[in-house]
């Protein structure tokens, strides 16, 4: 059963004081009631005060405002720190719900304040949860191992912190904060490609029209962020990743996601294209076999995943083509005709290995896998299949 957020408190049980640097960023400036401190943490008092979030397996994702902790990530910093002695680590950032200053002081010409951080007080390690991971799993094995000197030197190395105090009941009221920090900091800076940044990420407009598709289309029951994996790991009775739905809807525009998000930025052109994309994607979902494979008793959800053709990333391309082509049509005709993709369900969308799919060179016969780079092949045989005249893109 997944939950949901809690108030995440100090492991030890105990309060922690600071002494801090007063700064000032953008994001104090935009969010009045947002205060922003710079200082310095040791691991030990890292240990005692930071809980880590749970990962997707246990907190639903829809509540996340951190990635889940990358095992392989964990045991690289911690086998860093065993191998090495003259480690050096960035800083970490924490987000606190709540700061109580007792004492204000100037040092040069810098404010500082001398600070405490009760134990009961909300915080999420924003930037810093790999490392937090591994110093506690490091500072385990040291005790277990008696090694009171190895210990010792751990739990004294200090590492920067930046403390972001909301000045709210609970982390999570502030919930689009923490994540777009989260997205500026991974996604618009470093540019890794995962579901989670994208979905995290709203300064966007092509990533607000993304969620918002999302969180409005119910299909069969199921509202459409349901269906998704958002950190980009397929669980049961989850279809695509979000890296292959954003895919599918700047296809389905016909536009790079750059020129969508320029064209997103005036909103009566984004509230047309909520709209058309709304009907569009409700009748193409409508007509995919959602149900039958979530159903399937047969074998696993992850086998029955892999064997139906219409979960890969080239075929939802390919679906992307084909709602390109009926936007097309409707442009040139004046009537937006979406009856024709009911045909879909007469495809064998469950079987990838099924003979269709090899006769029309979109699957290896041999290796039963799908041929790279046939997304618009598929596209193509898509808008034959519905009698639908293809897009230009189709065409080239």
């Amino acid at each position: 059963m997944l939950t949901h957020n809690n108030v995440m408190t100090a492991p030890s049980g105990k309060d922690l004081q600071l002494t801090l640097f007063c700064a000032t960023e953008g994001l104090s400036n935009a969010h009045e009631n947002i205060e922003v401190f710079e200082g310095l943490i040791t691991v030990g008092e890292i240990c005692d005060s930071i809980q880590l979030e749970n990962d997707s397996d246990y907190l639903c994702e829809q509540q996340k405002m951190q990635r889940d902790i990358a095992a392989s990530r964990v045991n690289g910093i911690v086998n860093y720190l065993e191998e090495r002695e003259d480690t050096v680590f960035p800083g970490i950032t924490v987000f606190v719900s709540k700061l109580d200053i007792t004492q204000e002081v100037t040092v040069g010409t810098r404010q500082m304040v001398i600070a405490n951080i009760a134990q009961d007080y909300d915080r999420l390690c924003s930037d810093g949860q790999g490392r937090t991971s591994s110093f506690l799993i490091l500072k385990d094995k040291l005790v277990k191992s008696g090694d009171d000197n190895a210990l010792d030197k751990l739990l004294s190395m200090t590492l920067n912190m930046k403390l972001i105090v909301t000045n709210t009941a609970t982390i999570a009221d502030v919930k689009s904060v923490v994540r777009q920090y989260f997205a500026d900091l991974h996604l618009n800076l470093k540019r890794p490609s995962t579901s989670l940044s994208l979905y995290f990420d709203q300064s966007d407009p092509c990533s607000r029209l993304t969620r918002q598709l999302l969180e409005e289309i119910v299909v069969k029951k199921h509202v459409l962020i349901d269906l998704m994996a958002l950190n980009g790991k397929i669980k049961d009775n989850q279809i695509w990743t979000l890296v292959q739905f954003k895919d599918f809807i700047t296809t389905l525009t016909g536009k790079t996601p750059k020129e969508l998000s320029r064209s997103l930025t005036d909103a009566d052109v984004f509230n047309q294209w909520l709209g058309i994309l709304k009907k569009v994607i409700l009748n193409i979902f409508d007509a995919l076999p959602i149900e039958t494979l979530m159903s399937s008793t047969d074998v696993s959800y992850n086998k029955s995943h892999k064997l139906a053709i219409f979960t890969k990333a080239l075929f939802a391309k390919g679906l992307g083509y084909l709602g390109q082509s009926i936007l097309d049509e409707a442009m040139n005709n004046g009537e937006l005709n979406l009856d024709v993709i009911k045909e879909l369900s007469a495809l064998p969308l469950l079987d990838m290995n099924d003979i269709h799919w090899a006769s029309c060179g979109v699957v290896d016969e041999t290796s039963g896998k799908i041929i790279p780079k046939t997304d618009k092949k598929i596209g193509a045989l898509l808008c034959r299949k519905l009698q639908v005249y293809p897009c230009a893109a189709l065409m080239k």
